[in-house]
């Protein structure tokens, strides 16, 4: 079990002044589009919910007119008119744009937390890959510092004569080989870390602690399904004002004109009141609704599937976890027994009484099993991070 914790503590060294989760989360976090855009986008909602309030459907629009005969006529008609139209709110349409104010502003502090959860995903995934990458470097690393002991040894021995020069080369073979170990582990765990320096910006790892399997979580509360209820909502909130909207908004004008029928008559001012009311067409309102109607469908049935799915990856990640603890033990007893094996060939070896190859086999068997323990115990706090990931919890 030596090297196995040696290997570990390798890793966990490297990072004793790291972050911890939630610092390095919200690093990660900062540099994400729907960070950096969310105070805007909160500012475009929120100036909805004010032009869903206002008194009026839209602002009003002044007219301006003048009319005269000094271009033909000229006998002094004069005509100055002057008017201010005001939209006004369809019957139920006020309340109905409010919804959908509120709805998207709620969609949208809804998605930001599901954004969060799939950043936290990939986050997770990266930081163990990062450790696992890791373990495997430390493990090849002491791999080939064996495999130098026991070239040193038997040249020694050859060089005394209790060994053949062919024993020598074996022992030079697996001296490069675990060489070429080495050289792949540092291209994988380089791999590894430029996959977590693009999310997070650096290679700063957050401190060796694993994630502690989180309560149980309702499926009501799951970001992802809180996502896609807000949209269904936003959606059925676009239905109701397409239904309250079959024609164009109705318009008050207020006016005044300013006139003389020529230079001898003095200027008359009489008001105007005029109402203007648009008519709906089955033509311009069937699209429309068909549309809102649909979107609303596709989002009620996402939302199913996105529990089911929710649902089936919390019990699928409960049985991946049932099955890392059973690994890990029998990953640990196993490199119990190649351990003392290997004691007792390295033994038998000193004494010529087992070959170099036995030696050798021993050796890479202990070899194998050291690493398939160390990443059993790094997958196993892997595993209850996707647990976590499953079940919607954020750092």
């Amino acid at each position: 079990m030596r090297p196995i914790i040696l290997a570990l503590g390798l890793a966990a060294s490297l990072h004793v002044q790291a972050q911890t989760f939630a610092d390095v989360f919200n690093k990660a976090w900062s540099r994400q589009p729907q960070a950096r855009a969310q105070s805007s986008r909160e500012a475009e909602l929120k100036a909805n919910q004010v032009a869903a309030s206002t008194l009026f459907a839209a602002p009003p629009t002044l007219g301006l007119g003048h009319r005269t005969d000094q271009f033909n006529r000229n006998v002094g008609s004069r005509e100055y008119e002057v008017d201010v139209s005001v939209p006004i709110w369809l019957p139920g349409e006020k309340a109905a744009r409010q919804n959908l104010a509120a709805s998207d502003l709620s969609r949208l502090t809804a998605d930001q937390t599901y954004s969060r959860l799939q950043l936290a995903g990939e986050l997770r995934e990266a930081i163990w890959q990062v450790r696992l990458a890791e373990n495997a470097k430390a493990l090849a690393k002491l791999r080939l510092d064996s495999a130098k002991q026991i070239e040193s040894d038997v040249a020694r021995r050859v060089k005394a004569g209790d060994l053949a020069k062919a024993d020598l080369l074996l022992a030079q073979g697996e001296s490069l080989a675990a060489q070429g170990s080495l050289a792949d582990a540092d291209r994988q765990l380089l791999l590894a870390k430029q996959a977590y320096k693009r999310l997070v910006g650096d290679e700063q790892l957050p401190a060796l602690e694993p994630e502690k399997a989180a309560a149980n979580h309702a499926i009501d509360t799951h970001p992802t399904i809180l996502a896609w209820q807000h949209r269904l909502s936003v959606a059925k909130a676009k239905t109701n004002l397409v239904a309250h909207t079959g024609r164009d908004n109705p318009e008050v004008s207020i006016g005044m004109r300013r006139e003389r029928g020529d230079f001898n008559e003095r200027y008359g001012n009489t008001v105007a009141v005029t109402v203007k009311i648009p008519f709906g067409s089955d033509a311009r309102n069937a699209p429309r609704i068909a549309a809102a109607q649909a979107d609303a469908l596709e989002a009620e049935t996402e939302l199913e599937r996105q529990k089911y799915d929710v649902e089936q990856g919390i019990q699928k990640a409960r049985a991946e976890l049932d099955l890392a603890k059973q690994q890990a033990a029998w990953a640990d007893s196993r490199v119990s027994l190649a351990s003392e094996n290997l004691q007792l060939i390295k033994k038998a070896f000193s004494f010529g009484e087992r070959s170099l190859v036995d030696y050798q086999r021993t050796q890479a068997a202990f070899n194998e099993a050291a690493l398939a323990a160390g990443q059993a115990k790094l997958n196993l706090h892997r595993v209850y991070a996707r647990l976590n990931q499953a079940m919607g919890v954020l750092p």
